[in-house]
């Protein structure tokens, strides 16, 4: 009966290891994200009672430093690996080798981002397998070279998912507002996140409201913070869902509406980012959302 506990008992500890270790591993994207919050208060704190332009200078590079300073923290105490991250491994084929003696071996064909396990033997299994990983490798080595050679093949797709995703946030944005609790609009949320006043030149506001959040925001949560969960072992998903959290609650200011759709707006955008396979794309559909709020609300 104890050899029946011990054995019921030890997946419980494998997974509270595994938990315990994951833990351990996602305290340095914790750090990085209190940092940025409290350089982000620093610069409304230091751009409050200032002029117009002085105000949105100041913020810009102060709050830039802090973005710059949670992103380094993130790629010097995060095990951070673009590659591993982006693309996940993929099972090809999983099959029977045949190896020299003549006996079946169970072997699993695993191609990774950086490299190829192909199984031991002889047999016409193995052969098998070892040639659709050459066919399928090289295929991906000369679409990758294409694309590298000639980008302009990307444009057309990232257009379209770049309008589709601009699209779906400004639907998502009206429907927040129809929400009760409080008086939300659209542009609201953007000036909040930011800590601009609508009474800003609108040049000056647009760049601290729209230009600056859409570029930062965009490479800490969607780039640096989501790989940086995925590369200790979270996955992509959940690397994903743990930046939305966070993203809603800097957007919190804005009351209820505002952080769920700060929330959802960070999973289109992560998944944008994931079909792109471009931060770029993700970049310009929030800065044609923000400038899109903004320009309705001085109308």
């Amino acid at each position: 009966m104890c050899y029946h506990i011990r054995a019921s008992i030890r997946p419980v500890r494998k997974v509270r290891s595994k938990m315990s270790k994951l833990f351990f591993r996602l305290l340095p994207a914790a750090l990085s994200y209190l940092v940025l919050r409290v350089c982000l208060t620093l610069a409304r704190l230091l751009s409050d009672g200032r002029g117009p332009l002085d105000g949105a200078v100041i913020y810009i590079l102060a709050a830039g430093l802090g973005y710059a300073a949670a992103i380094y923290l993130l790629r010097r105490l995060c095990t951070h690996d673009t590659d591993a991250a982006e693309f996940q491994p993929e099972i090809i084929a999983e099959g029977a080798a045949i190896d020299g003696d003549g006996t079946a071996a169970a072997a699993g064909t695993v191609q990774g981002a950086a490299d190829v396990c192909v199984p031991a033997g002889d047999g016409a299994a193995a052969e098998a397998v070892r040639g659709e990983l050459d066919r399928r490798g090289e295929r991906d080595e000369h679409r990758q070279q294409g694309e590298r050679k000639h980008p302009a093949r990307l444009l057309p797709r990232c257009l379209i998912l770049t309008a589709a995703a601009t699209v779906l946030l400004l639907l998502l944005s009206y429907l927040c507002s129809l929400l009760p609790g409080g008086n939300y609009s659209p542009a609201e949320q953007t000036s909040l996140a930011s800590g601009a006043r609508m009474s800003l030149p609108f040049a000056a506001l647009l760049l601290r409201s729209a230009v600056f959040p859409a570029v930062c925001e965009e490479m800490y949560y969607r780039r640096s913070l989501s790989d940086a969960i995925a590369s200790v072992g979270a996955g992509r998903f959940t690397a994903c869902i743990c930046a939305a959290l966070l993203f809603a609650v800097s957007h919190t200011g804005g009351g209820v509406s505002s952080a769920l759709l700060a929330g959802i707006s960070s999973l289109i955008l992560s998944a944008l980012r994931t079909c792109s396979k471009s931060i770029a794309c993700p970049i310009a559909a929030h800065l044609i959302y923000n400038s899109a709020v903004l320009i309705a609300a001085n109308i």
